[in-house]
């Protein structure tokens, strides 16, 4: 009504001069102002509806854009986003004859932990510092897109005449540290890169699977590495569905293969009896058929799947002592990464242990390094909780890689270490002497420490003479994997007491 008003007025004032000029009265110069007035007040009015018009168009095509901004755009760091990437890979793909490319696939090394240890804000600062630090280390007209989680896609137009070290230089640009909760944090990143060639598939899809499968080969050669793909990547272990399909059988899917647990012997290296178990996970594939343990830890590794791996595994060996009903069930180690949702494991366990009446001591989490530099004092509170619910802690790779390990040696809950398989055949290394005299001085230091110590990768008897000369009381490895039904399930106590320190079995 309040639009239709002046329009209103001006008509019936029309009305009546149209009336008066129909009886050939006169128009008084009252009528005229008035009349002169309702057309000024009609125009401002017709003004003001097409300044408002004017205004709610823009203001909503400034909301269709900011709306295709958002379709296009990653909230959290404003990179674009899959869909705007895949759009810009295919003009990429269509304009390659004249416009060479390379594209990067880039994946944050162990994101996952600074989630659990530091929280998801943390995470998501670290996120950002790192779009931050692509933009600026790529030319204006490159395209840096997050694709999700951790991921990230660079586009390289024509003019890079090196992108392999542009890579590299990317590389050390994310590990500079970052300020993460006051304090610095270094995080390195995995990169694989695919050059633009004639070979190269035309589907942007193919194009992104590729440089895919080249990140996830740097991680297995050693994180912070940098792939550059190449056609023998491809196989069968290495594609993207294989770690869905283990993701969709750990949670119990049977058509995509099955997890199971085999049992490997520990055994004395001077009787060959078994004193405890090493529980194995296994996965039967429908491709890939059964999948070596080796290759179902990196699998499960690369898509983030350890833990999942792990509960699998605590599970299936709960139920199987449980089923076996012994009063003193041999002991059995199940294998951890350090830092991969460990402080969860105590509850877990502890859960686990008591809904299955398993023994607390019957399990062994065996800490494995994953990959990167742990120190274990730092994590000396979260251990000694775990010691405390009565969960035996095993150290694995000792002299190895887990060299990284730092503190094993101070106060901490670890009463088993296992040494690395390069002490087992000191003769393979390049200086076997050296490697005999450090076995030696490890085997020294654990018999002082009360340390129960486990050799692996036996692979003959010449090798486990050897090793109990040097006085290593136990021994797993190819040589006694075969040998029998021992494997296949948890036994009865046969000999609980030569997993227990040194120290306790004197006594």
């Amino acid at each position: 009504m309040r639009a239709a008003l002046p329009y209103l007025a001006l008509g019936a004032a029309g009305v009546l001069v149209l009336i008066q000029l129909i009886v050939n009265s006169s128009i008084d110069s009252v009528e005229r102002g008035i009349l002169i007035g309702l057309l000024l007040v009609v125009l401002i009015r017709q003004l003001m509806t097409l300044g408002e018009n004017s205004r709610l168009l823009a203001s909503v095509e400034a909301s269709r854009q900011e709306l295709r901004y958002q379709a296009l755009h990653d909230p959290l760091t404003g990179l674009p986003n899959r869909v705007l990437f895949a759009d810009r890979l295919r003009r990429a793909l269509a304009l390659r004859d004249n416009r060479p490319f390379s594209l990067v696939y880039c994946d944050l090394d162990d994101f996952k932990r600074v989630n659990d240890t530091l929280g998801h804000a943390a995470g998501d600062e670290l996120l950002r510092t790192t779009a931050a630090r692509l933009r600026n280390g790529v030319r204006p007209g490159d395209t840096v897109a997050r694709l999700g989680g951790d991921e990230f896609a660079i586009l390289l137009e024509r003019g890079h005449r090196d992108p392999e070290a542009l890579c590299w230089r990317l590389a050390s640009m994310i590990r500079a540290p970052t300020t993460l909760k006051g304090h610095p944090h270094p995080v390195g990143a995995s990169l694989g890169l695919v050059v633009a060639d004639s070979t190269i598939p035309r589907e942007p899809d193919a194009l992104l699977r590729d440089a895919d499968l080249a990140m996830y080969a740097a991680k297995r050669q050693g994180k912070g590495g940098l792939i550059v793909y190449r056609p023998e990547l491809t196989t069968a272990e290495s594609a993207p569905q294989i770690r869905s399909d283990l993701e969709q059988a750990l949670r119990g899917d049977e058509r995509h293969g099955t997890v199971r647990v085999r049992y490997d012997p520990v055994v004395e290296l001077r009787t060959g009896h078994t004193s405890a178990l090493d529980a194995v996970p296994l996965w039967n594939h429908h491709q890939l058929g059964e999948v070596a343990p080796d290759l179902l830890d990196r699998i499960a590794d690369e898509a983030g799947l350890t833990m999942l791996l792990v509960g699998r595994v605590l599970r299936e060996v709960c139920r199987d002592l449980s089923e076996r009903r012994s009063p003193e069930p041999t002991p059995v180690f199940v294998r951890v990464s350090v830092g991969r949702g460990l402080d969860k494991q105590p509850a877990d366990v502890g859960r686990l242990l008591a809904e299955w009446s398993v023994p607390n001591r019957t399990i062994i989490l065996v800490l494995a390094d994953s990959g990167g530099t742990v120190d274990l004092t730092a994590a000396a509170t979260m251990l000694q909780s775990i010691g405390d619910s009565g969960i035996r802690l095993a150290l694995d790779g000792v002299g190895g890689t887990a060299g990284a390990f730092g503190g094993w040696h101070n106060n901490l809950p670890i009463e088993i270490i296992r040494l690395d398989r390069c002490f087992t055949d000191p003769d393979a290394t390049p200086a076997p002497t050296r490697t005999r005299i450090v076995r030696e001085a490890i085997l020294g230091v654990g018999s002082r420490l009360g340390l129960t110590v486990v050799a692996t990768g036996v692979r003959n008897p010449i090798q486990a003479r050897e090793l109990a000369d040097a006085g290593c009381p136990l021994g797993a490895g190819p040589l006694y994997d075969s040998s029998g039904p021992r494997r296949t399930s948890p036994t009865g106590a046969e000999d609980v007491s030569a997993c227990q320190p040194a120290g306790r079995r004197q006594a």
